[in-house]
């Protein structure tokens, strides 16, 4: 009898997802431009608050359980936030994933950026 079989491949489901995904791109190129335009703005409001994103938006913050109650704080004020830690990534370095759509607004990004400095208050953390 063989023993446990483990795979790292995308489920059809993801990858018929993935699929329409990249049609609808090809369809409308200005949501890529309209992202790329969000990125840049949310970044640069989180570095005017002291926040320091990287790649991807990724917010450094290190402590596992930090960033776990981070994650709960965000989603009671309805940004659903991931947190990710060991062992996804090394131990000290758990973060926040933020990801973005070209369908946000300003008012979505301001109110994230807000939240997020209203953590970094209450906790008494750093961010990023």
């Amino acid at each position: 009898m063989p023993g446990v079989f483990f795979s790292t491949s995308l489920a059809p489901v993801s990858l018929s997802t993935a699929i329409k995904g990249l049609e609808l791109l090809m369809q409308e190129p200005e949501r890529v431009t309209c992202l790329q335009k969000n990125i840049r703005y949310f970044c640069h409001r989180l570095q005017e608050n002291g926040i320091h994103a990287q790649v991807h938006t990724t917010i450094i913050i290190g402590d596992e359980g930090l960033s776990m109650r981070i994650m709960a704080k965000l989603r009671t004020e309805g940004y659903y936030i991931a947190a990710i830690r060991y062992p996804t990534v090394a131990k000290g370095t758990a973060r926040l994933r933020i990801t973005l759509m070209s369908t946000h607004t300003r008012e979505n990004m301001d109110g994230l950026v807000a939240a997020l400095v209203n953590c970094r208050e209450k906790l008494h953390c750093t961010l990023g």
